[in-house]
């Protein structure tokens, strides 16, 4: 609930989902629950075979020239987060640019890993140059699994809306507003999550704006750019922060130790 900045009663999942045929649209915000019996897919579209372990549905895809079976995460707000095999496997962490430690957030929790950007990646028919990818450093767990080179998260699949016909084991990416975007990492280098009315920092990315501005974690953040924080939802965050042109300056007030305290930034791309 911190990281969604909403309340979250509850996660729904296979045994529910796995009844329809399920369509995320995401520039539309909605979702779509379909009967199977009439939701079969008629568009232009070639869909991928879905392949399922257990109840998790899976594609094909390529990474730096690496095929492998990737498990779609609709609770990641990763890219693409690669196993610790598949990248012992094919020694990627050297070939990352720009590589950085980086703590990411899904449904799961909270976990570290190495982020940096490889040439390439492909899904189906779409590809793009420059993927900002993970690589796991984990030795158990979900991370460590063999059984999958890694699992795709929602900053790949908001590229597209995405129909997962468990029935007929299809799964459908078709274009989104977003699927030509450049894989983008924080301009402003600080996690901030909501507790209660609060907004606080929670992790800061050294060498990051929001670290040479000072912020620290702990630290409760009142105003951005003039305004009052906790009247946004986590659309806000993005749009008022992360959508800022490159070289934009921002203020930001925030209380440390109980005093007030302002600071200014100016955002910067921090991968390249």
């Amino acid at each position: 609930e911190p990281y969604f900045w909403r309340e979250v009663p509850g996660v729904i999942g296979y045994d529910l989902i796995s009844r329809f045929v399920v369509t995320v649209d995401y520039d539309a915000q909605q979702l779509t629950l379909r009967d199977p019996a009439s939701g079969a897919y008629a568009g232009e579209e070639k869909p991928l075979p879905m392949v399922m372990n257990g109840s998790v549905p899976a594609v094909h895809a390529t990474v730096a020239g690496h095929e492998g079976l990737f498990r779609l995460d609709l609770g990641s707000s990763s890219t693409v987060d690669l196993h610790t095999p598949f990248v012992r496997q094919h020694g990627l962490v050297a070939r990352l640019r720009h590589p950085m430690r980086v703590t990411g957030t899904g449904f799961g929790g909270e976990f570290s890993s190495t982020l940096g950007r490889l040439d390439r990646m492909q899904v189906g028919r779409h590809g793009w140059a420059d993927p900002m990818v993970t690589c796991s450093e984990a030795v158990e767990g979900a991370f460590a699994s063999e059984e999958f080179a890694g699992n795709i998260g929602n900053r790949l699949l908001e590229r597209f809306k995405v129909t997962l016909d468990y029935e007929r084991r299809q799964v459908i990416l078709e274009p989104g507003a977003r699927v030509a975007q450049r894989d983008r990492f924080t301009q402003f280098g600080a996690q901030l999550a909501r507790e209660g009315d609060r907004v606080v920092v929670r992790s800061v990315l050294p060498g990051s704006p929001a670290a040479r501005a000072g912020l620290e974690a702990g630290d409760r953040v009142i105003r951005v750019g003039g305004e009052d924080v906790a009247t946004w939802d986590v659309r806000a965050l993005e749009t008022r922060i992360e959508d800022r042109p490159s070289g934009a300056k921002l203020k930001v007030e925030i209380q440390r130790d109980g005093r007030a305290k302002r600071v200014s930034l100016t955002l910067r791309e921090m991968l390249p």
